[in-house]
């Protein structure tokens, strides 16, 4: 198998939690392991002005052609001219440290978003985030009990808080980041000033250099779930959603980058998601539909043996729209319809060695697929333009009803 030397953080686990209790009827109880996704890598652009940081709390990416990287902190800065690609925060602090880089090639993050700060506000969605959120998934061990918590301003500002509370030593604060957030439709994109036990699981090597700058940029479903954990409302954050105008054709962007404070890009990934549904969404319990994925990564990785790889993946197999939980439906690959979750796991991987993706694919490219893709499609039947691989059973993050417990 090609995933015996997958390296298992919390997210990993967490998302293997939600993939085994989801799709067999059970509850889940870890995070849905998505991972964020949006931009693309690659030399060529034309050359790109440094956006200006906005004292309001915004945040954008630009990326240009010249080969350097930068990163600009503090409010109402602008950053960078000639060429200059890379993070620029305005006011939270989201970017720490200025200069150029040049390291490990040029980068161009294509689908930037060009949200400003009235998509934060006056939407639904807008008013259900900003609040405090529990990860779903956390670092357990012996005298370790790490979650991570996000709160999310009105105001675009973002801070995440990494909290231990173990038997061993107490309450104590691991970590704590600050940035700004914007959310355009239901891409939500976020730059703190480093890297917390927050982000999903990311498949690559640990940085040589601290993590100053890291963007993450993802779209997101909301709903309540059936079993809250410990301190954490019904409300959950999916934060690997997939979104359609035609019920047919879905896509999931999840995009992540890491710089150091010298504005040298660490690592820097695009993973894209694309499910096609044939019939098209929405479907009556029962009926047979087609289901096909198309994958693709453009990843560089400035700490790998081998720093950049893209590939992509397809994988084409026949489903059935089941009835979940009251006002969810889900499409559930035929081989794996009526099996327990221990034989359903097992015959899903059966499928992806048998569509390949072991063999014509790199070690890295497999499992970072197999850990932020589960076999679990499903979606709310009053909404059928939306597909989530972990609602209702968990998500992402959980709702805070608990106060912080350290600042």
């Amino acid at each position: 198998m090609a995933w015996a030397n997958v390296r298992l953080p919390r997210h990993a686990v967490a998302a293997l939690l939600v993939l085994v209790a989801a799709c067999g009827g059970g509850k889940g109880t870890g995070s849905s392991g998505g991972s964020s996704g949006g931009g693309a890598g690659g030399a060529g652009a034309e050359p790109s002005t440094g956006v200006a940081g906005s004292s309001g709390g915004t945040a954008a990416v630009a990326a240009g052609s010249g080969g350097t990287s930068s990163a600009v902190a503090g409010s109402s800065g602008s950053g960078g001219t000639g060429g200059a690609g890379g993070a620029t925060a305005g006011a939270g602090g989201a970017a720490a440290g200025a200069g150029t880089g040049g390291s490990g090639g040029d980068s161009t993050d294509a689908s930037a978003s060009d949200a400003t700060d009235a998509s934060i506000g006056g939407n639904p969605l807008a008013d259900q985030l900003a609040r405090t959120w529990i990860s779903a998934g956390r670092d357990v061990g012996d005298c370790l009990d790490v979650s991570s918590w996000y709160t999310f301003g009105a105001d675009g500002s973002l801070t995440e808080r990494d909290i231990d509370d173990n038997a061993c030593y107490g309450l104590r604060l691991i970590a704590k980041l600050t940035g700004v957030y914007t959310l355009s439709d239901r891409v939500l994109e976020m730059t703190l000033n480093g890297m917390g036990t927050g982000t999903p699981y990311l498949g690559m090597s640990p940085p040589q250099t601290p993590v100053a700058v890291q963007v993450e940029r993802f779209p997101i479903l909301t709903a309540k779930i059936a079993t809250p954990g410990t301190g954490a409302g019904y409300l959950a954050i999916d934060g690997s959603a997939y979104t359609s105008t035609d019920g047919a054709h879905f896509q999931s962007p999840r995009y992540v980058r890491q710089q150091s404070a010298a504005g040298a890009r660490l690592s820097e990934r695009q993973l894209t998601y694309a499910v096609t549904v044939d019939p098209p969404l929405p479907l009556a319990a029962g009926t047979p539909c087609r289901v096909q994925i198309d994958f693709s990564m453009v990843l560089f990785d400035a700490a790998a043996l081998v720093t950049d790889e893209s590939d992509t993946f397809r994988m084409t197999y026949d489903a059935i729209a089941r009835a979940t939980e009251d006002g969810w439906m889900r499409l559930m690959p035929r081989l794996l319809d009526g099996l327990s979750n221990a034989d359903s796991y097992t015959v899903w991987h059966q499928m992806l060695d048998q569509a390949g993706l072991s063999t014509n694919h790199s070690a890295r490219f497999a499992s970072i697929f197999d850990s932020n893709f589960s076999y679990y499609l499903g979606y709310p039947t009053d909404d059928p333009r939306v597909l989530t691989q972990s609602l209702p059973q968990s998500g992402r993050w959980l709702e805070a009803t608990k106060p912080l417990p350290i600042n």
